[in-house]
């Protein structure tokens, strides 16, 4: 009797070890550049099918040559970065675009959100693969240095002014 009470908490014990080594997403403390403080805008376009969304910018400075900037994950999204050089560092920028509203007024899928008035959810990869636990103004940029997918937490985002884009046309 001991010898099967023996078997089955070694085996439960390995099952357990076998099923926590999966990929792991940890963040990282020590970095390969200074990052400078983090904005947020939302936008909305002048026209109806120009949508809504949010941009992210980070400003990076002391930057090392091997590193490469992928992935922001904000708001239960993630988005590809873009890159832009600005004097001696660059900023990281990453765009999240609203979904938009759903015709009419009557969602029996979730009739909560007719009544609560909230916003629209960002598009981007589904919220269940999202990996992280963040606040509303927390994002994770990751990185690339030597091969090796890292990844930094950002926090204390500040949100700047709606940025509302005109319908007018440039001439």
């Amino acid at each position: 009797m001991k010898s099967i009470q023996t078997y089955i908490l070694i085996s439960l014990l390995l099952g357990t070890a076998f099923t926590s080594c999966r990929t792991q997403k940890t963040l990282q403390g020590d970095v390969p550049f200074v990052m400078g403080a983090a904005t947020s805008q939302e936008w909305i376009g002048g026209r109806e099918e120009s949508g809504t969304g949010i941009s992210v910018v980070v400003p990076i400075s002391a930057i090392s040559k091997n590193v490469s900037f992928q992935d922001m994950y904000f708001r239960g999204q993630i988005v590809q970065v873009s890159t832009d050089r600005e004097g001696e560092g660059l900023t990281v920028q990453g765009n999240f675009k609203k979904v938009p509203k759903e015709q009419g007024l009557f969602t029996p899928e979730d009739p909560k959100r007719e009544m609560g008035g909230q916003q629209p959810p960002l598009s981007g990869k589904a919220a269940q693969d999202f990996p992280f636990d963040l606040t509303f103004h927390e994002a994770v940029l990751s990185y690339i240095v030597k091969n090796r997918m890292k990844y930094v937490k950002i926090s204390g985002i500040k949100e700047k002014a709606v940025l509302i884009y005109s319908t007018k046309p440039k001439n």
